[in-house]
């Protein structure tokens, strides 16, 4: 079984982890669709259905390792973001 292999697509993955509260599987699922498939993964950085990620610890690395520049302001994240 391959490192990350999932049996849905990582998106999917992504809406499952976000609808049983966990934000964590879910950054990890797009960091590593961002590993595997930038150029699909970039489209995600601007679906609504991923807002909830946005502030989350490591979801800016991986937005630096996309080249995006969708970068949440400290004001939409609260302070300390």
């Amino acid at each position: 079984n391959p490192e990350g292999y999932l049996p849905v697509s990582q998106k999917s993955a992504m809406n499952w982890y976000l609808a049983i509260g966990r934000k964590d599987l879910a950054l990890e699922s797009f960091a590593t669709y961002a590993r595997r498939l930038p150029h699909m993964a970039r489209i995600l950085v601007f679906d609504p259905h991923f807002e909830a990620l946005r502030c989350e610890p490591g979801y800016r690395d991986t937005l630096v390792a996309l080249k995006v520049d969708a970068v949440p302001t400290a004001s939409q994240c609260g302070a300390g973001a």
